[in-house]
Formats: C-alpha cells, structure tokens, sequence
C-alpha cells in the first residue's frame, strides 16, 4: 500500500492510502487530530479500569475506509498509525474504524476547490479543519 499526506496543520493530518499497483483505487482515510489537552476520564474508563490516568495530550484518529478491509490491510493501517505516534511521549490515542458511504473525490484542487475538499472531508470525518489561507496548499503546513 502507498500513501499520501493530503492535509498537514497543527492540529490535524490527513492521509489517503490506495495499492501501489492501482494508486488510483483508494482503500482509506486516515485523519489525526491533536487536542492539545488530556483525554477524559471516561475516554479510559472504555479502555481500561477506573484507575486510569490519562497523559497529557489526547490524539484523535480515524480511519475511513471504501470497502472491508483484509486483515493484511487493517494491519498495515494499524501499523502506520503506531509508527507516527509511537514516539510522541506522553500521549493517548484510540484508532476508530469506520465505512465510507462514497469516496472523497477531488482533482487537487486550488484556492476554493480545496475549501470545498476541506469541507467534505469536515462532513465526513465529523471535525472541523479550518484554513485561514487557502493559498497555504502549496506550503508544507497549511493554514
């Protein structure tokens, strides 16, 4: 599986993944969101037993896929995951799995054809990026 880094601001990154082979058959989403702050107690207690503690930042993650996934693929996706957050310190995540009714189509748009990608994405994923310089898609970090 190949990946892209379509989105990158300080609080979120989103990826797209699709077969090497076939690069333009998506298979997933991914969308992490940083919240600057700690999880909830209760956010623990799902996972956990009711002494959890939880560190200092939470990081939200979604996966949005087109079909069910091999096993081989949720792996892979897994595996991306814990390769870019394994390191943060202090940190808790959960990774949340969920269908796509339809795919997130766009033909890298410019200036407004990214705010309307943006917003489906927004729609989709139930967040809220938000870009105060649309022009900013051809900078490494957009805002």
């Amino acid at each position: 599986m190949q990946f892209d880094r379509l989105i990158l601001t300080k609080e979120v990154e989103f990826y797209q993944f699709s077969y090497r082979e076939r690069p333009y058959e998506i298979v997933a989403y991914l969308l992490l969101q940083d919240a600057f702050k700690p999880a909830s107690k209760e956010f623990g207690w799902q996972f956990y037993d009711y002494d959890f503690e939880p560190n200092d930042n939470q990081i939200f993650v979604k996966i949005g896929t087109l079909h069910e996934l091999s096993d081989v693929e949720r792996e892979y996706l897994l595996s991306f995951t814990d390769g870019l957050l394994r390191f943060k310190p202090s940190i808790n995540y959960v990774v949340d799995f969920f269908k796509m009714d339809f795919d997130i189509e766009w033909d890298y748009p410019k200036d407004e054809g990214f705010l309307e990608f943006v917003d489906k994405i927004n729609s989709i994923f139930k967040t809220t990026i938000a870009l105060t310089n649309v022009q900013s898609i051809n900078n490494l970090v957009q805002e």
